[in-house]
């Protein structure tokens, strides 16, 4: 007969650590999935799962996965490398790691960044410090090589500064509302929360959908530990933006509008998803904002908008940076 100061099952499960798990999503890799995979399989408190979904790669990303995989066997780390039957695309293939996901608490892992050696003890006391439903960290940026480039850290080149990073568990949506600060790279969540906003709606970042879910529910934190390098080598799908000055102006001149259309067509995207929920109404009239300065018909009418909008303060409350100089070359360069 067991002993009567026995725990029952579900209470030794209350006492039982979340169990973590990385989801490293890979295509065409070769050149730096090894490195990266190497970081994750060094963490000080490695995790207890590490997923790795590859996306149809044409080079021999699998091989080398299976082959590291095979030369680092640990009774620590489990691991599991899954193959898709089709090119799902980046976003999708995240969202099929979540959907499958059978951590607690997961981490999102691109294929060439690297991680620091704390990086997964560090993110499990911000979560459990701040009680939100993901935590992100800043980080360094780096180049192909690896070698640390002179622009600063992920979130100062995002224009978001140490006292705003601070404060950005207070007001989430505020800062969302703006644009997306958070990098799939930085992140830790919990499973539930994560799979409770799939699908991710289409043409829209994973990682963005992610936090704007957390910030309306179970809240997002910031953190300036700098926990990652992110590689910046001109194949990434979405970068830092570290163009020169000179280079971001050209680029504004030359294509003004696209970028601004994309806001618009993530925003409509996924507004009706959130429609109803309280916080989310900050995000409703950016869209209403961004269908009269940028969508509208007609260029004398739109460039009204554009400056009745500027009056207001809706550039700064809603704008990314440049979104004004953007909004006015479009017109400038559009027969009115």
């Amino acid at each position: 007969m067991p002993k009567s100061n026995d725990a029952p099952s579900h209470v030794m499960a209350q006492f039982m650590p979340p169990r973590t798990e990385v989801i490293v999503c890979t295509y065409n890799g070769a050149r730096f999935v090894e490195e990266q995979l190497e970081t994750i399989f060094a963490q000080s408190e490695p995790p207890n799962l590490v997923s790795i979904y590859d996306d149809q790669s044409s080079d021999n990303t699998v091989a080398l996965v299976q082959q590291m995989i095979a030369t680092r066997a640990s009774t620590e780390v489990s691991t599991r490398v899954h193959v898709n039957r089709s090119n799902l695309g980046y976003a999708a293939n995240f969202s099929n790691g979540i959907a499958e996901a059978r951590g607690d608490l997961l981490f999102l892992c691109d294929q060439d960044d690297r991680w620091h050696v704390d990086k997964i003890r560090v993110s499990l006391n911000l979560l459990q410090t701040s009680g939100a439903d993901m935590v992100f960290s800043d980080g360094l940026l780096i180049d192909a090589e690896g070698r640390a480039l002179v622009a600063g850290s992920v979130l100062s080149s995002y224009g978001l500064r140490e006292t705003e990073i601070n404060n950005f568990s207070r007001e989430p949506v505020r800062y969302l509302v703006r644009r997306n600060y958070v990098n799939g790279a930085a992140m830790v969540i919990r499973r539930e929360a994560a799979q409770a906003a799939l699908p991710v709606p289409a043409g829209m970042p994973h990682d963005y959908w992610l936090a704007v879910c957390c910030a309306l529910h179970g809240g997002v934190a910031a953190s300036t530990d700098l926990l990652y390098e992110y590689r910046q080598h001109g194949g990434n799908i979405i970068g830092a933006g570290l163009h020169r000055w000179h280079h971001q102006w050209l680029g504004i001149w030359r294509r003004p509008q696209p970028p601004r259309l994309r806001e618009l067509d993530i925003l409509a995207e996924f507004v009706p998803r959130i429609k109803g929920i309280p916080a989310a109404t900050e995000f409703e009239e950016k869209l209403q904002w961004l269908q009269a300065c940028v969508a509208q018909k007609g260029g004398l009418v739109r460039l009204s908008a554009i400056l009745i909008s500027a009056l207001r303060g809706y550039y700064r409350r809603f704008g990314v940076p440049y979104a004004f100089a953007r909004d006015l070359i479009a017109i400038l360069r559009t027969p009115i």
